[in-house]
């Protein structure tokens, strides 16, 4: 099911219906920037001060997403199983500290 256009997008009242009809990709970029600013990075900010857990976190969600649309890809590729294993290895190191 569609989010209907009405639906919040992000601040300022952007909606996604705005996002929807927006033209230049540089405008959707700037809606994405918004969106991303005041929903993510904004709160992480206040968390990041205290604690350097939030931003392992980001980093481990960050590495697994760049491999999962890398690998999805090229799955037969060489450097692909190289770089899923890289990927593998510093996980389960984070996740063992």
């Amino acid at each position: 099911m569609a989010i209907p256009d009405t639906t919040y997008f992000g601040p300022d009242n952007i909606t996604f219906g705005d996002v929807r009809i927006a033209k230049s990709p540089l405008e959707k970029i700037e809606f994405l920037k918004k969106r991303l600013d005041s929903f993510f990075i904004y709160q992480i900010d206040a968390l990041d001060r205290r604690s350097p857990f939030p931003l392992e976190i980001m980093c481990c969600i960050a590495i697994e997403t760049l491999g999962a649309i890398f690998t999805e890809k090229q799955k037969n590729d060489i450097q692909s199983s190289q770089f899923c294993k890289m990927l593998e290895e510093l996980i389960m190191g984070f996740l063992s500290n």
